[in-house]
């Protein structure tokens, strides 16, 4: 390259990077916006994701991609300058997210990633969406991003680790894999792909066992079993789903747990040999005195919120609580919750 041409090319860089710069707090306004109205959208239809990152394109990134693929108006050509990524459990999870996203935001083309993708090649299978803010969204807020388009990828956890781990092999098709790896990489590729079928069909027979748990609950089957703690044939034994149903039918008015709370009382009552819910119930139902004790008097020490039906303690909360005081070697597990701030996830560029 001549001195004039590298000259040319460092004005460029200069010219792009003021533009960059111009546009930074605008990009980054649209970020929040987006990511802010997928939270919102994913509450709102009580969808749980594992994670939902969104960044603006690093300045170096965007003058790197604009030099490698050479574009005359980057801001304009540039769909992913601000993306957002949601990455989900499960499989069937990837069309309801599309149906949020259809509704939240003017969606204006989809690229299935998956869809292009040869048959016995897994590769990175994901959704993207490119997207604006929606028309209907008006006032001073809005001005400036809704006009601005910006990207979406939707993927599941296990496709989502796929792709961190293609990234870092580096290769971008099979054409460019040695052949003497192809096979390995093919193999550790159906790995990934039967395991996310196999989350999901557990996924549904977990559904299902809590659908014929209920249904022992409400036709009493334990009432078969004269002898609470000695599992026979009719006795419905204590698993997460049967404990759950049992709950929410004995303490209707209590709010619910979440499903570790219920697998985490499940297991210290196997502790203390409670293992049917004839055994649990016999003794909730002889002790329920002592739980409204416990939480009359905890009400009357502290002010806080209580349910719509008068209540503090949850199903187990108040199921624990007769336990502490009925069964002498009963004991709490650390909660699963204690290890949130260890398991917090970092965001990831892209």
């Amino acid at each position: 390259m001549t001195v004039d041409g590298v000259s040319g090319a460092a004005h460029d860089a200069g010219r792009l990077g003021v533009e960059y710069d111009e546009q930074a707090e605008i990009l980054e306004e649209l970020r929040s916006e987006v990511e802010f109205a997928i939270h919102a959208a994913l509450r709102k239809n009580s969808m749980k994701a594992h994670n939902v990152v969104s960044r603006v394109k690093a300045r170096d990134s965007y003058l790197g991609k604009v030099a490698r693929k050479g574009y005359k108006d980057p801001l304009k050509q540039m769909s992913d300058l601000v993306g957002a990524r949601i990455v989900c459990l499960f499989l069937d999870d990837l069309p309801k997210i599309d149906r949020i996203l259809r509704e939240v935001f003017d969606v204006f083309d989809e690229d299935d990633k998956s869809a292009a993708i040869s048959p016995e090649l897994f590769r990175y299978q994901s959704v993207h969406y490119q997207a604006r803010i929606r028309a209907d969204h008006v006032g001073p807020h809005y001005d400036n991003i809704k006009q601005l388009d910006f990207e979406v990828q939707v993927r599941t956890i296990l496709q989502d680790a796929w792709a961190s781990v293609e990234h870092t092999l580096a290769y971008k098709g099979a054409q460019s894999i040695p052949n003497e790896l192809k096979r390995d990489i093919n193999a550790l590729v159906g790995l990934f792909h039967v395991a996310d079928k196999s989350f999901q069909h557990l996924r549904h027979e977990i559904s299902r066992s809590e659908e014929r748990a209920e249904q022992l609950v409400v036709e009493g089957a334990s009432k078969n079993s004269r002898k609470a703690n000695r599992p026979d044939r009719t006795a419905v034994s204590n698993d997460r789903s049967t404990l759950k149903a049992f709950l929410r039918q004995y303490y209707p008015a209590r709010d619910a747990s979440d499903a570790i709370t219920y697998s985490e009382l499940v297991e210290e009552l196997a502790a203390v040999d409670i293992v049917t819910i004839d055994g649990l119930r016999e003794i909730l139902a002889e002790n329920d005195q002592l739980g409204h004790d416990f939480e009359a008097d905890f009400l009357s020490e502290v002010s806080i919120p209580l349910n719509s039906e008068g209540y503090y303690f949850t199903d187990v909360g108040f199921a624990r609580t007769i336990l502490n005081a009925a069964v002498p070697d009963f004991k709490i597990s650390p909660s699963a919750d204690d290890d949130d701030d260890d398991n917090e996830d970092n965001p990831v560029d892209y």
